[in-house]
């Protein structure tokens, strides 16, 4: 970490806070930490041609359809090829869009204040009540997008006429799930039980969490008094 903060990258702290926990940090040089967090894992070694004699290492089949009718030796697929056309991405891959979350347009009210939390679009604003199960299964959809065949970062391409961001932007989904249709009690074998319960008690949490006031607590906005004595700060 030290050798991360010092020798690799510069950051600026943000605020007086003396608890590092609570403290805000902004990064002046370097590359981004998440660029180097999403890096893929290299292999462990220079892994040579795999072997193609023995009976388990490669497959016979007749080719009836040749001249001379001769045994044809086939290279069947490797455990490594097979998992690059199952998944587009590798997790090394798939990150979060930074300049999405962190210079997007603040959200206000009718009185023109910023709305702290998360904007009135979100499905958990918009699909609030845990105990219907409509809204639960909604909410899934959104969670686990991959179970309901819709786009995904996953196996999903991106679609340059609609963002140059390397991933999609996915907070509405209201148009794919239309599509869809006819299936909006259709719960995925994997997703019941433990987890659909998880996701109602997500809802529940963010019903009741107060947003503005996490905001006051972990990044409180100090203001230099002039009134007050050797220029004390409050908040």
């Amino acid at each position: 970490m030290l050798d991360l903060l010092l020798n690799t990258s510069i950051f600026i702290k943000l605020d007086e806070v003396n608890d590092v926990s609570k403290s805000n940090y902004y990064q002046l040089t370097g590359p981004p930490i998440s660029d180097s967090l999403n890096k893929p894992f290299p292999q462990d070694g220079p892994r040579g041609p795999a072997p193609t004699s023995g009976g388990s290492r490669a497959k016979i089949v007749t080719n009836i359809n040749g001249p001379n009718n001769q045994n044809t030796p086939i290279k069947g697929p490797s455990h490594v090829e097979i998992g690059k056309h199952r998944d587009l991405r590798t997790l090394g891959e798939i990150m979060f869009v930074r300049s999405r979350m962190f210079y997007s347009k603040p959200a206000y009210n009718a009185r023109g204040e910023v709305v702290f939390g998360l904007r009135h679009i979100h499905v958990l604003n918009r699909f609030t009540n845990p105990s219907d199960r409509t809204h639960a299964i909604h909410v899934l959809k959104y969670v686990f997008p991959r179970q309901f065949n819709l786009h995904n970062v996953f196996t999903s391409t991106v679609d340059r006429k609609e963002t140059i961001q390397p991933l999609k932007d996915y907070t509405l989904r209201e148009h794919e799930i239309a599509l869809q249709g006819g299936k909006g009690s259709f719960v995925p074998k994997r997703l019941k039980g433990k987890t659909f319960e998880l996701v109602q008690r997500m809802m529940r949490l963010h019903r009741r969490c107060s947003y503005h006031a996490l905001i006051k607590y972990y990044c409180p906005v100090w203001v230099i008094s002039s009134y007050l004595p050797f220029n004390r700060l409050i908040y």
